[in-house]
């Protein structure tokens, strides 16, 4: 019965604090959320529903970008898989998702402990000490799916090091790598970062005296083999990493700290700056302290382990902070403050240890546990550390939604492919993903590098950004107001659900979504984007960024588009070019693609510094793009072997003898 308690305990616990949202009646509203997983895991659903196939490509920003290479999406999480075959609503699905989670924290944090020594009526209070912790209410709040992931994960992966190091066998090693696999499958890079330096930190701390270098190797091997289980993700994420601009890109941004925190602020809520409550209690805090006292020789490592997170928690405040900010891969992170994570999990464990010796019996330590976590609960309400204050009621998922937008109708009536620019926020593109218009605009926390050096250049100061945008196929613009651009013309006025009174203008100079190019020359060693920036967009002017003699140049002979298709994986044209020629398409250049006259192989040319153009020669021609990632097929082959060979293994194990 006790053993079924520390499942059951933090289960009804995780429904009870989201029954709202799992009811209905409200819609998790954290900014994140809101921004990147409804929107996300609507495309999604969507293709996958209508078109049946699973989105590679997202055409709806930045002239589009990598989807599932592109270190946000996880739809190949197990519960993402499951989401989208089904077809759950994003609201439902995340609020089943985040429940699901929190519940995890607090049963593998009641198992971490009881491992450590705990009993199980002080492992569920350890349990329940993490997953109500100041971070976990804080990451739900702010809907920042990733670490709510990652916290349910932690406690899980720790447990798995701890009984590997206890009894290493290869089923144990083995059990560390399928859990350590889902980090990068849920997206959660910057926490598989976290475990890569503190791993072999338990690893020193926990091991038999004797056994560490051997330990060292097998978590060595362990997340090897994990990096081949999640391989379908690792391996495209890698190169979209390389081809990226992250916003830690440089070293003041490395340095920044979105929540920094401080020592008091950790420990003591009214010192916790801003609304993340990202501290972690001072009840749980006292009684880790009384485990400590009572049982140093359990409790000392992870006293070591706790305090080594909370150091890098404090980010650059502290010499090691400043020195993890510089490594390779760590220091293309920000946020340092989500080590406090980690803090808080080895917090409740050495409370759980402090709380088994300082109670005495079962129906003592329960009542005593009931009180002191409704104290904590209350202390965290007059702080306003309500998980669910962000979420909105029901009535009002437009505000997280924004495809009923009156605005998003206008311009969804207008005919044929173009995109937007809007003066609104940056995050609002994203909130219209399932309208299925397009933008210019949007938020990604690491855009294409080719995107970002146009981009900047046309909001850096080019005088004609209207006809700048124009090689964007932006057709429309969203400003402030009638006159703040030349050359566009207004058609209609609205009020934006975030910036007030807007008006919707035409611009004249757009390009269209595809055509023949009048001019081409080779890009090496000219000003690309001060020439384009001078230069009219009625010139289509090409600058090719290939070796010269790979395509045509000069004058290029022209034609007609016949018919274009469109779908995230594929684009199809059919062309009528009188001669040699390049065919333009207003897209982000991206490796993956691969283009196709004929059915015959051809070379995608950069064109324009993040564009793409095909040489055709003359006469009529089916022109294919299709998205290939090669990178993704080795990753998915791998993942499938390891797969494969865990479930062998695991199934071999429990066939009778």
């Amino acid at each position: 019965m006790r053993p079924a308690l520390i499942l059951a305990a933090p289960f009804i616990i995780a429904v009870s604090v989201m029954f709202p949202c799992l009811a209905g009646w409200k819609v998790l509203g954290g900014a994140d959320l809101a921004s990147i997983w409804y929107p996300f895991m609507e495309f999604t659903r969507n293709s996958f529903v209508h078109d049946g196939v699973v989105p590679l490509w997202l055409p709806s920003i930045f002239g589009g970008i990598p989807f599932e290479e592109s270190l946000v999406p996880s739809i190949y999480y197990p519960t993402d898989i499951l989401a989208w075959l089904i077809g759950i609503k994003p609201a439902l699905f995340f609020a089943m998702d985040i429940s699901l989670h929190l519940a995890l924290a607090g049963m593998g944090a009641a198992l971490l402990a009881r491992a450590a020594g705990a009993g199980t009526e002080a492992g569920l209070f350890g349990g329940a000490a993490y997953m109500l912790s100041g971070y976990l209410v804080a990451v739900v709040k702010s809907g920042t799916l990733v670490f709510i992931r990652a916290a349910g994960l932690y406690p899980w992966i720790l447990l798995a090091l701890f009984r590997a190091l206890q009894k290493p066998t290869t089923g144990r090693w083995l059990t560390l790598s399928v859990l350590l696999a889902l980090l990068p499958l849920s997206a959660s890079f910057q926490p598989l970062a976290y475990l890569a330096v503190f791993l072999p930190l338990m690893v020193l701390l926990l091991a038999k005296r004797g056994q560490r270098l051997q330990s060292l190797g097998g978590l060595s091997l362990a997340g090897a083999f994990s990096g081949i289980l999640a391989g379908a993700t690792l391996l495209p994420a890698f190169r979209y990493f390389l081809l990226s601009i992250r916003s830690t890109a440089n070293a003041e941004w490395q340095a920044l700290d979105p929540y920094p925190l401080t020592f008091f602020s950790i420990f003591i809520p009214s010192f916790s700056p801003g609304w993340e409550v990202k501290y972690l209690g001072i009840i749980t805090a006292s009684i880790a302290l009384i485990g400590l006292v009572r049982n140093t020789r359990k409790v000392l490592p992870w006293v070591g382990l706790a305090f080594i997170a909370l150091i890098f928690s404090l980010g650059i405040q502290t010499p090691a902070g400043r020195a993890l900010a510089h490594l390779p891969l760590l220091g293309s992170f920000r946020g340092a403050s989500h080590w406090v994570a980690l803090v808080s999990l080895c917090i409740a464990i050495m409370s759980a240890v402090g709380f088994e010796g300082l109670f005495g019996s079962a129906r003592k330590k329960a009542v005593v546990a009931l009180l002191l976590l409704g104290a904590a609960n209350s202390a965290d309400l007059l702080r306003q550390a309500n998980p669910l204050a962000n979420a909105r009621n029901r009535t009002d998922y437009d505000a997280v939604n924004y495809s009923r937008d009156p605005l998003v109708w206008f311009l969804s009536q207008k005919p044929g492919v173009f995109r937007t620019h809007t003066s609104e926020s940056h995050v609002i593109p994203n909130m219209r993903i399932p309208s299925g218009l397009e933008w210019i605009s949007g938020y990604h926390g690491a855009p294409l590098a080719v995107f970002r050096e146009f981009y900047d250049a046309s909001m850096g100061g080019c005088p004609e950004l209207p006809r700048l945008l124009a090689w964007l196929n932006t057709k429309y613009f969203i400003t402030g107001t009638n006159q703040q651009m030349r050359g566009l013309i207004p058609l209609n006025r609205f009020n934006s659900m975030t910036a007030g009174q807007v008006w919707i203008c035409e611009n004249p100079s757009a390009l269209p979504r595809v055509f023949f190019g009048r001019n081409a020359q080779t890009a090496e060693g000219i000003p690309v984007m001060e020439r384009i920036c001078s230069d009219s967009p009625d010139n289509r002017r090409l600058y090719v960024h290939s070796r010269p003699g790979t395509f045509p140049s000069g004058r290029l002979s022209g034609g007609r588009i016949i018919s274009e298709k469109h779908s995230p994986n594929r684009i199809e044209v059919e062309a009528d070019s009188t001669g040699k020629g390049l065919v333009f398409f207003s897209e982000a250049f991206y490796p993956a693609w691969s283009a196709y006259v004929d059915g015959q192989r051809t070379q995608i040319h950069r064109v324009n510094v993040m564009f793409r153009a095909v040489a055709t020669e003359k006469g009529r021609h089916v022109i294919t793009m299709t998205y290939q990632s090669i990178p993704f097929k080795v990753g998915l082959l791998l993942s499938f072997l390891g797969w494969t060979m865990a479930a062998g293994y695991f199934l071999a194990r429990r066939r009778p003898q």
